[in-house]
């Protein structure tokens, strides 16, 4: 399966999702989002085997992107699945 992948800017919709984190278009961190403010300015993105929680801000040049998977031979990504009403296309929770 190979993937699409989107920027996205409103943040609130991501929470409990996994995200790619990347500042200046570079990779920063992969994770689960587990919490943004409700204006999307500020993320958190879940403490892992790694990693500690993290705090992301907007204001810093910090952007969010999605792999999304795409059905082989169908060209269009996945539906939404992260269990919210959003109809966003989105990774499933872990």
């Amino acid at each position: 399966m190979s993937e699409v992948a989107w920027d996205r800017d409103d943040w609130a919709h991501l929470v409990g999702g996994v995200v790619e984190v990347r500042l200046n278009g570079q990779l920063v961190r992969v994770g689960r989002m587990e919490q943004t403010t409700p204006d999307s300015s500020m993320m958190w993105v879940a403490a892992d085997a790694v990693e500690q929680r993290t705090l992301y801000m907007k204001a810093w040049g910090y952007k969010v992107r999605l792999s999304i998977p795409v059905r082989p031979n169908s060209g269009t990504a996945e539906p939404c699945n992260h269990r919210c009403a959003c109809g966003n296309p989105a990774v499933a929770p872990i």
